[in-house]
Order: structure tokens, then C-alpha cells, then sequence
């Protein structure tokens, strides 16, 4: 117990305050511990321990995440030093006989679930020092859990338990683990619904052989009040072996964080659960094939203000291996004390901060080859790490990617210094774009810049009477869109009306932007620039959304007549879709990254559409929920050819009201714009969901056969199919 004690005090002297517990002790190959060892008995020796926990944690002012289930040691013959244990040790198997682990998500086992998790949920639920419930340990970990039940029940079971769990305990966030967490890794159980797998032989994923999750599953499933990764990149867990991809380990975990930080809808916060080097796996330790327990340190340091920097919530939860050769494998396995004074020097300059999160952006930007800048902020306070992968002298700092305001207070220290380490520190600095770069006391290779009580800038109104490049719609919202272009004047783009129908109660409005070809070679009236689509729903709100089809950035702006100030956007070629939503509470607005979907060979041959465009063909199946699978409808928009003498072509597939009820020819589902550049000769078809449903889009030739095919969804918006000419 001394042990116990000493660690949690060491945790409190360096501000340390979460901690992941297991709440069984399956690692042991000889005696398992568990919680419930027969249906209804729970294990005293258990709630002993975690009794003692608690008081631990509440005298260290630490809180602790409960981990109710850990699937890793359910797998027979899964793991060298489980061999031929565990699952045969549960009461699933002994009373209830299930014979494998593939048998956890059955419907028939809900109550027993239920019962095992109750008896917890009601003894802390009033226990202000647990922050949370991990339902189950990486849901979707095929390697560690088999291929237990299939997306449909893991999905069904994690439902039922996270509403069983709140009624229970209504005090405590309630959530699950996972791996996968960010469509990069497309490999099989990483892979999504309706993707073609090189490692299936080519196959198209179904959801019968899904095991992982989707983005949706992963970040967005209602009644779950935490997203937990963890972040195991094949370069994180081994970094023995050289780097795939080719950049840093700490540059990984920030890049999965963004991509789940905008991948989330309803602020939740979210929080890399575990992530190391993983010794025990690979058999590793320090010293082997240059990783040392130096780098192992440095690492650690970039990881834990990265994964702040980039939108997680506190640093991320190192799993504590201890790779050094002589506590190698040591069952009691702690960070050491650099690490923990890594995160002591983390926790005072940014634990006191009162985050707005439903304000909080996230932005990185490439400073040179081995630099990378990250910021975080929410209007009024800011994070910002340099990541300088190769040490160069770091002398000034420029805060561009902050709004133009004021800053109460800007204080830049050295992360890797626990004292002295204040490199400026100044009250009423101006910070955001064309502000001057601060200037360091003295050089530095490790930078994090603090941010505190900014004061923007006030709002530059909408003109009480709009140009004649404005839009305006339905006499209430007002749109504006201006194409900036580095070293030129910023140009206003022109509106171009496109039709307004209402239906069930629905409205849909829509047109598109282009550029002016008074000032642009490119720029012509049937060459849209940026889509629009405005949605009035019966509720009263009102979705105002902008589809980036340019090449360069294109500021866009809208507002209510009655509210004057507008919300505005930058959309680029990074992050195409930017929503804007009045009429329930504040206006609010998003801007989220819209990374391009892979294509592959055509799975379909659905209506072809011909486009004026190199003999181009169009198609697109809608996946509707009361009628399956439908093919859209095509509404030809105009084609052109520029001064330049590129050809371009646009419309959208809309779903046909003669197949759902709530189709209609003016509500866009997918915008499509198909662009022959003349210099390069390549053919770009652009598609662009607009709508709530999947829908699979492909193109080709007039071969009587589609060439390629993809899927677009809400959370992946954007495909590209491309061909050269």
C-alpha cells in the first residue's frame, strides 16, 4: 500500500489529476481478478481495493476514469502470457455458455451486463472523484477482441448501456474507448462502409464483416458525453521502426485529435485515453535501434501540448510502461519523474484556464520542413505550440492564425525547463493576422505561447444595403463571398440565384458564387466558385452552407437582416464547408477540414448523365433509409469555357420526389462541378454532399461503363475523381 501511497502524492506535488483504472485484474496468468466472479456475487477484494483508490485519489485531489471492461483478456489464446485463459473463466462461458468471446454483445447477455455494471454505477454515483465510466476497453479492436458480434451488435450494445449507465448514475460522464478513430488507417476494421480494401482482395467493406466503428459510432453517438482515442499509430506504439508516415510521433497524435475535435458535433470534449511506446508488445526497451529514454522524454513533452494545442481536453493519458533494460516488464510500472514534471510545468501555466468550448478553433500551419505550429483558442484565450521536430533556434513568435484582438497578457515559456523558463511575457499585446511577431528574450528550441483575456476587435457590420455582389435571400439572409489571393486585391465574387422551393414544411434556397471575369482569366458566370445552399427548417432554424470549389481562399459572410453582424468563414481547399446556423440561441458558425475520399473502380452502373465537358458521365445512387438504394436525380446547371480556355460544367443530384416524399428538384443533395483544365490536361469531376444520406457517385466516359466510383457522407463531404486526357 506504501506504494500506492507515495505515487499518488508524487502525482499531486506535479498537478497530475486523472488516472485510468481497470476495475478487474485479468493481467495476472495465474489468479484473474474479478469483479463479479458468478452472476450476482461481487468480488470483496474488489470494492475493497477501488474503496481504497477513491480515498487515495480524493486526498491527492485526483480523479479517476473506471474502466469497467477490458475485452483484451477475454481472448483465449490471444496473448503470450494468457495463453488458453479467460474467457473460459467467465460466468458468459460457464453459466451462460457461450463458448467464445465472439458472444460478449448478445442480447441475451444485456441483464447480466446490466446487473455487473450496477453494482458499481450505484455504489459511486455520488462519489465526486470519479470523472467517469469507460464502458468497455477499445470497443473496436478486432486484434484484441475477435470479431465479437459485428458493427450492428457492438453499436446496439453500447447503446443500451450507455442509457442503462445514466439512469443509474446521472452525475459521471459515461463513455467507451476506442481505436478507431480517423479514416487515414483505411485497413480493414479502419476502413468505412462501402470502401473498397486492397486488404480484402479488393472488396467493397460490407457491414456484416465491419468491425470497427465510423465516425459517426466513434464521436457522435447520442448520450455519450466523452470521445476517448487511443492513440496507438503504428509509429506511436513502435517507434523502434522507422516512421510511417515519415513524420513525428507527437505530430500523429495532434493531426487524430484535429480530425476527431471536428469530427464532433456537440462539444463534447475529447481525450486520448492511452498511447505510448508499447515495450511489451514489441518486446522492446530503450537503447535499441536509436530510441532512448531521452527521445522517449521529448516525445512525451511535444505529445502532451499537442494533444492540447490541437483541440484534446488536458494532456493525453500515457499508458506507464517502463521501457528502461532494468525495470523491463516490472508490474508496477510508473512515469518517471521528468515525465511528471513535464506535465507540472503543463498544468500551471494552462490548468487554471475557463475554456468556451462551444467557440473553441483549432488551426496548424507549416512554418518550414521540421516546424509546425498549432493554436488553440476560443476567443478570448489561447494555446499556441511550436513543434520543432529539429531544434532549430526559435526567436519570435507570430499569432496569426489568432483573432485580431488584444491580449491581456501573452507568456511564452520553454515547455522542456521546469524553472526559468519565461521567454516573454507583456500585458496589452496585439495578436492576429498582419500583427508584428513577438520577439523572444533569447533563442529557444521548444516554445508554447499562453494566451489570456483577449479582447477582439469589434465586428465589421454588414452594409445596411448590400452590393451588387451580395446575396440576398428571401429578403431575410444576406450572403457575401470575397476571393482572396495572395499579393492582389481581395475581389468580391458575384452572386448567382439558382432556385427556392418549399415542401413539407421545408424550404431550400440555393445558387453559387463565381469569380468576376472583369478580373479573373477563370472567372465566368457558369464556373462556380463557391456552392450555397440555405436551409429553412420547420423549426425555425436556419443553415446557411458554403462548398468550397475553387482553388483559392474565398472568405464568405452571411447574416440575418435583424441581426446585422454576420458570422464569417475562410473557406479553402483544406476546409471546404463552413455552416452558419441562426434561429436557435446565439448564431453560430463551423468550419470543418474535408479531406479528399478515395475513389476506386465503379461498383455500379447507375443513370448516366452526360456532362459537355470531354465526353464526361455522370451518376449517383442515394441510400435512403425508407426506399434502400435510389438513383438521383440530374439537374443540368451550364457549362462554359473560360478566357483561358478551360471547360467547365455544374449541376447537382438531387433526390427524385416520384421515388421519397421529401425530394425535391430545388434541394441539392450533391453539387457537382467537372473542370477540363486546358494547361495540365486533366479532368477534375468534383462531388459535393450537400444532404443527410450516403450516396455513391461515379463518373467516366461514354464506354457504357462507369471508371470510378466513391462514397460521400456528412462527415466525409468531398470526393475528386480524376482523369488525364
Amino acid at each position: 500500500e506504501q506504494v500506492a501511497i507515495d505515487y499518488f502524492a508524487k502525482l499531486k506535488a506535479n498537478g497530475v489529476n486523472v488516472l485510468t483504472v481497470f476495475v478487474e485484474s485479468l493481467d495476472l496468468s495465474s489468479t484473474p481478478i474479478f469483479l463479479e466472479p458468478s452472476p450476482g456475487q461481487s468480488n470483496p477484494t474488489v470494492l475493497k481495493f477501488l474503496d481504497r483508490l477513491i480515498d487515495l485519489a480524493k486526498n491527492n485531489d485526483v480523479y479517476l476514469l473506471l474502466r469497467l471492461y477490458d475485452t483484451f483478456y477475454y481472448k483465449d489464446n490471444g496473448y503470450p502470457k494468457n495463453l488458453e485463459r479467460k474467457w473460459a473463466d467467465t460466468y458468459w462461458y460457464k453459466q451462460y455458455h457461450k463458448s467464445s468471446p465472439e458472444g460478449f454483445f448478445d442480447a441475451d447477455l444485456y441483464e447480466s451486463h446490466k446487473n455487473r455494471m450496477k453494482i458499481l454505477l450505484e455504489r459511486y454515483r455520488n462519489e465526486p472523484h470519479i470523472l467517469g465510466w469507460d464502458l468497455v476497453n477499445e470497443i473496436d479492436n478486432k486484434v484484441r477482441f475477435n470479431e465479437a458480434g459485428g458493427y450492428q451488435a457492438r453499436k446496439r450494445w453500447v447503446e443500451e448501456m450507455v442509457r442503462f449507465a445514466k439512469i443509474i448514475d446521472p452525475n459521471h460522464l459515461v463513455f467507451y474507448s476506442f481505436l478507431t478513430w480517423d479514416p487515414k488507417d483505411a485497413n480493414y476494421y479502419r476502413a468505412s462502409i462501402g470502401e473498397r480494401i486492397p486488404t480484402l482482395g479488393g472488396d467493397v467493406m460490407d457491414t456484416k464483416r465491419y468491425i470497427g466503428m465510423d465516425a459517426a459510432f466513434a464521436y457522435r453517438l447520442p448520450g455519450v458525453e466523452l470521445a476517448m482515442p487511443h492513440g496507438y499509430y503504428a509509429h506511436v506504439a513502435n517507434p523502434w521502426s522507422p516512421h510511417i508516415p515519415d513524420y513525428a510521433p507527437p505530430l500523429e497524435i495532434a493531426r487524430g485529435i484535429t480530425y476527431g475535435f471536428y469530427q464532433i458535433r456537440d462539444g463534447r470534449p475529447i481525450l486520448d485515453g492511452e498511447s505510448s511506446p508499447n515495450g511489451h508488445l514489441y518486446e522492446r526497451i530503450y537503447g535499441q535501434d536509436g530510441f532512448t529514454e531521452g527521445q522517449d522524454d521529448k516525445d512525451f513533452m511535444n505529445g502532451a501540448w499537442l494533444h492540447f494545442a490541437a483541440g484534446g481536453a488536458g494532456a493525453n493519458l500515457r499508458w506507464p510502461a517502463d521501457l528502461r533494460p532494468s525495470n523491463f516488464r516490472n508490474t508496477v510500472n510508473q512515469i518517471t519523474d521528468v515525465k511528471r514534471a513535464f506535465l507540472k510545468t503543463f498544468k500551471e501555466n494552462v490548468g487554471d484556464i475557463l475554456w468556451q468550448g462551444d467557440r473553441l478553433q483549432v488551426s496548424t500551419r507549416k512554418l518550414g520542413d521540421d516546424l509546425v505550429q498549432i493554436t488553440r483558442h476560443d476567443e478570448k484565450s489561447a494555446v499556441v505550440y511550436l513543434y520543432n521536430q529539429t531544434g532549430i533556434p526559435i526567436q519570435e513568435v507570430t499569432l496569426s492564425d489568432l483573432p485580431k484582438a488584444e491580449a491581456g497578457e501573452i507568456k511564452v515559456i520553454n515547455p522542456a525547463q521546469p524553472a526559468n523558463n519565461v521567454l516573454f511575457n507583456q500585458s496589452k499585446v496585439p495578436v492576429g493576422a498582419g500583427r508584428p511577431a513577438i520577439r523572444l528574450d533569447r533563442p529557444t528550441d521548444n516554445a508554447a505561447v499562453i494566451v489570456r483575456n483577449m479582447v477582439l476587435e469589434k465586428a465589421t457590420p454588414i452594409p445596411p444595403t448590400p452590393s451588387n455582389s451580395d446575396g440576398i435571400i428571401a429578403d431575410r439572409v444576406w450572403i457575401k463571398a470575397t476571393i482572396k489571393i495572395p499579393g492582389i486585391p481581395d475581389s468580391e465574387a458575384l452572386w448567382q440565384f439558382g432556385g427556392d422551393e418549399m415542401k413539407n414544411g421545408n424550404r431550400a434556397v440555393w445558387g453559387y458564387f463565381y469569380a468576376n471575369p472583369n478580373v479573373f482569366d477563370w472567372g465566368d458566370e457558369n464556373n462556380p466558385e463557391v456552392f450555397v445552399k440555405v436551409w429553412f427548417d420547420p423549426s425555425g432554424r436556419i443553415d446557411v452552407n458554403f462548398f468550397h470549389v475553387s482553388g483559392p481562399d474565398i472568405e464568405v459572410l452571411s447574416s440575418l437582416k435583424e441581426i446585422i453582424t454576420g458570422q464569417t468563414n475562410t473557406v479553402t481547399q483544406a476546409k471546404r464547408y463552413a455552416r452558419h446556423t441562426y434561429g436557435q440561441g446565439n448564431p453560430t458558425s463551423e468550419l470543418l477540414e474535408t479531406p479528399e475520399v478515395s475513389f476506386g473502380k465503379a461498383d455500379a452502373n447507375p443513370r448516366h448523365n452526360p456532362v459537355p465537358v470531354q465526353d464526361s458521365q455522370i451518376g449517383a445512387v442515394i441510400q435512403t433509409e425508407d426506399k434502400g438504394a435510389i438513383d438521383a436525380a440530374w439537374h443540368f446547371g451550364g457549362a462554359s469555357t473560360t478566357k483561358r480556355g478551360d471547360q467547365v460544367a455544374w449541376g447537382f443530384f438531387y433526390a427524385n420526389p416520384s421515388d421519397v416524399s421529401w425530394g425535391f428538384e430545388n434541394n441539392p443533395d450533391v453539387y457537382v462541378k467537372v473542370w477540363y483544365d486546358v494547361a495540365d490536361k486533366r479532368v477534375d469531376v468534383n462531388f459535393f454532399h450537400v444532404s443527410v444520406p450516403n450516396i455513391r457517385v461515379y463518373s467516366g466516359f461514354s464506354n457504357g461503363n462507369y471508371d470510378d466510383g466513391s462514397q460521400v457522407t456528412k462527415e466525409e463531404r468531398y470526393t475528386r475523381h480524376v482523369y488525364q486526357k
